[in-house]
């Protein structure tokens, strides 16, 4: 492994950001597997909706796998047969269910305790539900949600009032948020269909342990990958932190105040970004943590702002969750019945990182739609065609055209 001498300059042109562990004292729960586990589960889900998202977003991307996980864990919690089983290899739920749900519970005390402990750092998770009033939700469903995730479900009125109820959840987001995010759901996701939305928002905000210098900041070179070099503002700090090194890659840990939580930046070597990129996994990221040891830095890092707006219903799709956005799907566990399908799961993160520490906020929202339970055919507009506007009142051809190559 190649060592990083004192005073090494290390330039940053990515992040990858990884929950801290708590301290000792903490409750009896943080001893148990479960939480463990579920944790290194979801760190797999990470990694592998980073390296699709990599490939389908340009630019900069930001998102918090923890909330995507929850809000459709409380999901998964109604999903029955192929629906289920295509969500759980998908999001590397790995548990019985008694001990998923609990997991998740654990894993929200430990954040609620870490965000008590006098150290500065601030980090909730909430998460919530709304529910068409009327709808026949299962009894059993809706106090599993009470007891293991603290979210009943509350009245909406979807099917007379989808605009009031959307500006609500995005009102409940926004107050979750710090108002970083004031517009997770964009309009005409909720309609008179939706029967159900699950959502959770978590907001982070700490100093960190070893604050870099205002005075210090300047203008410096940054690399992009097309070999071109840009000025950016650089923050400087001089002091001891962890940093390890491999084979196309080095890294530095840069803890928050109280230590309870981190942010570990891999930095790929030239010309070996996409490589690296497409290394990261549980067990690439559990090796570079690894391989961390003490030594006396003069790091170098731009501060930076990061906003990603994702739609992750395809995304999902092609990771293997297919059953649960169609027809096909099986959420009996919610009704009983299994009318209900996913159409929409709307995330929103944003981060600012700075001299002083870090802010971040993300949320989640998983839209259900109900079918009309009639049966289903399919109509797939998949070859060019022939398109016209009418206007009902008298016929009249308004607008006509074709569509060769939906590309162009």
């Amino acid at each position: 492994m190649a060592r990083l001498f004192p005073f090494e300059y290390i330039c940053i042109p990515m992040i990858l950001c990884a929950a801290g562990t708590s301290p000792a004292g903490g409750p009896d729960f943080v001893t148990d597997s479960a939480p463990e586990n579920l944790a290194r589960g979801n760190t797999g889900f990470a990694a592998d909706l980073y390296l699709r998202l990599s490939e389908e977003e340009d630019g900069n991307l930001f998102f918090s796998p923890y909330s995507i996980s929850s809000a459709l864990a409380m999901t998964y919690a109604g999903a029955r047969g192929d629906t289920r089983e295509q969500m759980s290899d998908v999001l590397h739920f790995n548990l019985e269910d008694s001990m998923l749900h609990s997991a998740f519970a654990s894993l929200e005390l430990e954040i609620e305790w870490d965000s008590h402990t006098g150290t500065g750092l601030i980090l909730r998770s909430v998460s919530a539900l709304w529910g068409q009033e009327g709808y026949p939700f299962l009894q059993e469903y809706s106090d599993l949600l009470q007891s293991y995730y603290g979210a009943g479900i509350r009245q909406a009125d979807f099917s007379s009032e989808p605009e009031e109820y959307r500006d609500r959840i995005n009102e409940f987001v926004s107050e979750n948020t710090g108002g970083r995010i004031p517009e997770l759901i964009p309009c005409g996701v909720i309609t008179t269909a939706t029967r159900l939305v699950l959502s959770n928002a978590i907001y982070f905000m700490s100093d960190w342990k070893v604050q870099f210098d205002p005075m210090a900041t300047a203008p410096r070179g940054f690399t992009l990958l097309d070999g071109s070099r840009v000025e950016v503002p650089t923050m400087t700090a001089s002091e001891h932190f962890r940093t390890a090194a491999g084979d196309g890659w080095k890294a530095v840990e840069l803890p928050y105040s109280g230590e309870t939580a981190f942010m570990l930046v891999i930095v790929p070597d030239s010309g070996r970004f996409g490589e690296i990129e497409a290394r990261m996994s549980t067990g690439f990221i559990e090796e570079v943590r690894g391989c961390l040891r003490d030594e006396n830095l003069m790091l170098r890092m731009p501060g930076f702002q990061t906003t990603s707006a994702l739609m992750l219903e395809e995304t999902l799709e092609s990771m293997g969750m297919t059953d649960a956005f169609g027809p096909g799907a099986d959420f009996s566990g919610m009704d009983g019945a299994g009318w209900l399908y996913i159409s929409s799961v709307v995330h929103q993160a944003t981060i600012t990182v700075d001299e002083q520490g870090t802010e971040a906020s993300a949320a989640t929202a998983v839209v259900m739609v109900k079918l009309n339970g009639e049966s289903v055919t399919y109509f797939s507009v998949d070859r060019p065609f022939i398109h016209l506007i009418i206007h009902g009142g008298t016929g009249s051809l308004l607008f006509m055209g074709r569509m060769l190559d939906p590309r162009e």
